[in-house]
């Protein structure tokens, strides 16, 4: 297992437990790729990228509220139709161009900056479960028998915030899209996205995701070699 934090806005990973490291690229993403590992954590501690806590107050607290008023309004696979009118409603008041209706509900921004002709994808998932909330919360489910269980209400809410973290950001070039993914509990929503063109239309070298994990501390990344639920 490999330990690694942020400083001085750089990602610095543990030398006693991490070998051939000084001929990685630089970044998370250079390490990851075309390289063996069994597990890499990634703990985001303080210094310029620190998560919410370095987060503009203001975007902390419209995400927060993002992401309850999804929680509280949960569609189920297929039917994604108030969750992905939400997320176009968020994009255009950031004055973001996208595309709806891919793949069925799914949504694709895009933001480019500089001459860079590097492009990478951001997905994230949009649908809900078939569960009964009992939880009592106050932002707690108002779609009986459905519930954002699995928490892409979360991962919805993120990729928003990556959208505004990363428009207001001046240092890097390129090509990010931000994928909408609709149907993804069951519903072939990837597949039915590459049908409609995803790559084609939207071409990128790589594509990445993530999945909450409740059971791990927050501020805390971990990836390994290998699918994970896939």
């Amino acid at each position: 297992m490999a330990g690694a934090w942020v400083a001085d806005g750089q990602l610095k990973f543990r030398e006693d437990v991490v070998d051939g490291l000084e001929n990685a690229p630089d970044g998370l993403a250079g390490l990851l790729i075309g390289r063996n590992f069994s597990k890499l954590v990634v703990r985001v501690g303080p210094g310029p990228h620190k998560g919410a806590r370095g987060m503009d107050k203001d975007l902390h607290e419209k995400l927060i509220g993002w992401r309850r008023y999804l929680h509280a309004h949960p569609e189920l696979t297929l039917h994604e139709v108030a969750t992905s009118a939400f997320v176009q409603a968020r994009l255009t008041e950031m004055d973001i161009k996208f595309e709806a209706g891919i793949g069925g509900h799914g949504v694709v921004a895009t933001l480019s900056r500089g001459s860079s002709n590097r492009a990478v994808g951001l997905r994230a998932d949009m649908d809900a479960l078939p569960i009964t909330e009992t939880t009592g919360l106050g932002h707690a489910s108002t779609n009986p028998g459905v519930m954002h269980a699995c928490g892409h209400d979360g991962h919805t809410t993120s990729l928003l915030g990556a959208v505004a973290l990363l428009k207001d950001d001046p240092n890097w070039a390129g090509t990010v899209h931000f994928v909408f993914q609709p149907a993804e509990e069951g519903g072939g929503g990837a597949k039915s996205m590459l049908s409609d063109g995803l790559f084609e239309r939207f071409p990128m070298e790589r594509i990445f995701g993530y999945h909450n994990w409740p059971g791990l501390e927050a501020g805390t990344v971990m990836v390994h070699n290998g699918t994970s639920m896939a």
